[in-house]
Order: C-alpha cells, then sequence, then structure tokens
C-alpha cells in the first residue's frame, strides 16, 4: 500500500524536524516541505500530495491562508492549518478556503493525527461523491430520455435536460412548478398519471404507462411513462424515479418496430432498477465502512451491520430483475438435453404451489445447442406466468415435439429454418383477450388488476429476450376464459 503524503508547509525549522519523524513514525510520507506560500504552491504542483499541513503565518507578502486557497483551486488538495494565533479576522479569511481542520501550536500529538485522519477520510468521502455525481450527471443530463426524480411530497429533486426536448418547458419550469408535468397531459391521463404516481410512492411495482401531453407551443406528442419507487436503505420513501420517452413517431409506425421497441424498454427497467441497486450497494459499502471505523462501540456497529445487511438483500432483489441476455457479451451455448432443461425449469418454478406438471415428449428428442442456465430462466418465467394465471390448484400441461415453423423476420434478416422444437406450456386459466395478447411482452405490463402483486412484470419480456437471442420466437395462442398456449419455437439441429 502506498504511504499518504503530507506535504509541511512551516517556517520553523525545528517544528518541521518534530512534525516529519512524528508522521514516519505514524507510516506517512512527508513527500516535501515549503517555508513560502510561493514554495508551498509550487510544491503542491510538483508532489501532488495527499494532504497539506500549512502554516498560517509565513515570511515573505502571502501568508499560509493565500497558499492554500490557491491550492485548492488548482490541485483540491485538503489543508489543515496550523497556527499558534486564530483571531477573528484570520479565522474569517481562513474559513473562505474550505480548510478540512485546524490544530492549534504548540501541537499535540494525539490531537495532530485525529485531526489528519479526519480531514483524509473528508476528502476521500468528498472525491466519491464528486465522481459519484459526475457519472450520475453524465448519464442523465445527456440521455435522450427525460430522466427525473420526485420526492415524497411532490417537489423536483432532479430533471434532465431533455425534458425541453420533448415538452419545450426547460427543467427550472419543472423544478418551480412540479404540477406542470401534470398540466401538460390531457385532462383523462393526468388522472390516470396522479393514481400511478401515488402507488408508486406506496411501494407499488414500477409501471408502464402510454400517454399525450401537450409542448409549450401547444404541439400533441405521445410519450412512455416508466416509474419505480426509491427507498432509503431503512425503507423509508425517498419519492420516485421516472423516464419519460417521446414516442410519437413510433406511435405513428403503427407498431412495426414492436419487437425492438420490448427490448429497448426491457433495457431501460433493468437500466433503472440497476442504478437503484448500485445505490443501494454504495449505501451499504458506507455503513460496513462505517462499521469498522466504529468497531469499539457495540450497539452503532449492530446498527450499522444491520442497515448493511438490509441494503444489500434490497440490491440482490433488485439486481436479480436486471439480469437478461446482453448482446456485448459472450453468449456461451453447450448441447442440452431437451427434457431435462424442461422438467427442471418447470419443477423450480412450480415449487411451493399446489399446481402438478403433466408432460409429453416426442420420441427421438435430440440435444440442442442453448445456454442452459438462461433458457431455464425463459421456460421457467413461461411455466410461472402460467401458473398464476390458473386458480393455484391443477395441472399444466408440457408439450415438447418437431414442427415446421414458417419464416420470419429477426433484425431485418429473414430466418428460413424449417424445423424447429416446439416447447408449448398450455394454463387452464382464465385466458387472454387479443388486446392483452399484444401488450403480453412489455416490460412491467400484467393482466393482474394489481400487478405489484405478481411481481414487476419483467417475466415475460425476459424469456423474450432470452428466446429471441437464441434465434427463436414465442407464440401465444389464448381466448378468454379458454386458457392459454405459450409456446417457444428454437431451431433444431440438423
Amino acid at each position: 500500500m502506498t504511504p499518504t503524503k503530507i506535504l509541511i508547509v512551516e517556517d520553523e525549522f525545528s517544528l518541521v524536524e518534530i512534525l516529519i519523524a512524528k508522521l514516519c513514525k505514524r507510516g506517512y510520507t512527508a513527500c516535501a516541505v515549503a517555508d513560502t506560500a510561493e514554495a508551498a504552491v509550487e510544491q503542491a504542483r510538483k508532489e501532488v500530495p495527499d494532504l497539506v499541513l500549512m502554516d498560517i503565518l509565513l515570511k515573505g507578502k502571502r501568508d499560509g491562508i493565500d497558499a492554500a486557497e490557491q491550492i485548492r483551486s488548482e490541485c483540491g488538495t485538503p489543508v489543515v492549518y496550523l497556527t499558534a494565533h486564530l483571531d477573528s479576522q484570520l479565522l474569517e479569511r481562513a474559513k473562505i478556503t474550505e480548510p478540512f481542520g485546524y490544530i492549534l501550536k504548540p501541537i499535540n500529538e494525539r490531537e495532530l493525527f485525529a485531526v489528519m485522519e479526519l480531514a483524509l477520510y473528508k476528502a476521500e468521502t468528498e472525491r466519491r461523491l464528486k465522481e459519484s455525481e459526475l457519472k450520475f450527471r453524465t448519464v442523465a443530463d445527456f440521455a435522450q430520455d427525460w430522466e427525473l426524480w420526485m420526492a415524497p411530497d411532490g417537489r423536483f429533486l432532479y430533471s434532465s435536460p431533455s425534458c425541453e426536448r420533448i415538452t419545450g418547458f426547460d427543467r427550472e419550469d419543472f423544478m418551480a412548478n412540479p404540477e406542470l408535468f401534470f398540466e401538460i397531459a390531457q385532462e383523462e391521463d393526468a388522472k390516470k398519471v396522479r393514481s400511478k404516481f401515488e402507488k408508486m410512492k406506496k411501494g407499488k411495482a414500477p409501471g408502464n404507462f402510454e400517454y399525450d401531453i401537450a409542448t409549450s407551443s401547444g404541439r400533441k406528442k405521445r410519450v412512455r411513462l416508466t416509474c419505480m419507487p426509491v427507498f432509503s436503505e431503512i425503507g423509508e420513501s425517498n419519492g420516485l424515479r421516472a423516464t419519460i420517452r417521446d414516442i410519437t413517431e413510433e406511435s405513428k409506425a403503427g407498431g412495426k418496430d414492436r419487437e425492438k421497441r420490448i427490448l429497448e424498454d426491457l433495457c431501460l427497467y433493468a437500466g433503472a432498477m440497476g442504478r437503484e441497486a448500485e445505490h443501494m450497494i454504495d449505501e451499504a459499502l458506507e455503513h460496513i465502512g462505517s462499521a469498522l471505523r466504529n468497531g469499539k462501540s457495540g450497539d452503532r456497529l449492530e446498527k450499522c451491520l444491520a442497515g448493511a445487511e438490509k441494503s444489500c438483500l434490497l440490491a440482490r432483489e433488485f439486481a436479480a430483475k436486471c439480469v437478461f441476455p446482453n448482446a456485448r457479451k459472450e453468449w456461451k451455448t453447450e448441447r442440452t438435453d431437451v427434457r431435462k432443461l424442461v422438467e427442471r425449469a418447470a419443477k423450480s418454478a412450480i415449487k411451493g404451489s399446489r399446481i402438478r406438471c403433466e408432460y409429453s415428449f416426442v420420441k427421438g428428442l435430440k440435444q440442442i445447442s442453448v445456454n442452459p442456465k438462461a433458457m431455464r430462466r425463459a421456460i421457467g418465467n413461461i411455466v410461472e406466468n402460467a401458473k398464476d394465471a390458473m386458480s393455484g390448484e391443477g395441472a399444466l400441461r408440457i408439450e415438447v415435439d418437431y414442427c415446421d415453423a414458417s419464416p420470419w423476420q429477426d433484425g431485418g434478416a429473414e430466418i428460413e429454418t424449417d424445423r424447429h422444437i416446439r416447447i408449448a406450456v398450455i394454463d387452464r386459466g382464465v385466458g387472454m383477450s387479443e388486446d392483452v395478447m399484444g401488450k403480453l411482452f412489455a416490460p412491467s405490463f400484467s393482466t393482474w388488476p394489481d400487478a405489484s402483486e405478481k411481481g414487476t412484470g419483467l417475466g415475460l419480456p425476459v424469456a423474450y429476450a432470452i428466446v429471441k437471442r437464441h434465434g427463436g420466437r414465442i407464440e401465444v395462442e389464448s381466448e378468454p376464459g379458454t386458457g392459454s398456449k405459450v409456446a417457444v419455437l428454437l431451431p433444431a439441429p440438423s
């Protein structure tokens, strides 16, 4: 581990020798010594120290406060002042430079290192905070979609610049008047958006809603709202995170880009959840760090670790929902026994319920080349969805056979493989209308009145993405009151 570098700015040689000895004894490195303001600035530029111990009264025209201000401005290095005299006038000047602490002469060793360690910790925390803020600003401020964060009381805590491109109103308009967000929606839609936001505040599952808005110029636009609740590490509401996408042109296209939109929405949801999971993990790390720094205090340690555990559990839950096929990562496949694949996926999906599975496998079933973990998840999600559509008991039927599939489009290229393996999951549930089937693979869409009771609505979109990644497709047959059949078609081995 690289020793912490300390720049000493002091014109009393005897004190310099004492400081160097004490620092070395504690494992610090005195990287340089300066006795004037000018020399201090020069050494700070050259050595890039982790901390500056700065005497306020230095020889020459400029004092330590002048040097500290320049070093903080140019290098961002934290400064701790050393002084024997700190009158009100000096104190006011020193405060402007935002020092990380003061040490009065004669120097007490315990006080010296206590102030130094606190200053270094504060500087590191400040650095990480700036980095985190820069990442957040870079991602959010340059996003095509309108990103916003609304407090529990309805105030806008953040609004990305894209709001102006989409609505014609700038972010200051929304920050000053949060009601404007609802006012630009059409009257009936505004009521629905308000209702959705109120449900989100109570911890409901992430929502997805399309509606019309009027821009500042009066132009009508179609937007898609994606929102989710945000909580602190102790479970208190921190408001809502929302993303608004302009889908005006997409709506005009009449659904030609439906598959692309589904995958984009899935990425949008996963990204939103991933960012929230990252935030929770950061909070957990802060708790753990606090626990380590206060290891001798039992009650405080226990509280810190409890907070860390809760944040980690929440993060793990969110992160699990974000796992979906990433086209930029290597996709490993292997020859897999279809029967074992299906039975294992179904068994896991119905575990703990009173649903049973009836199987039918065609004779001479060959192995297929798939990513087994991903495909088990896809089939399991479909089986779980079928299980939820039933009344809590009964039998699901799973049929696996070969079929001849008609060609279809995949990213502009026509898939002409005739022979396919078909894995069909058939339930005796309530069935679906054509309108519902058209939205079945849209992220967060649910056939349940209260979708939060049945998860996030990501199960079938994830299955869709996985099957698509394998060069396959999903077909759905259903009528209200007659149950549903969801079939996965995968290219069969030649």
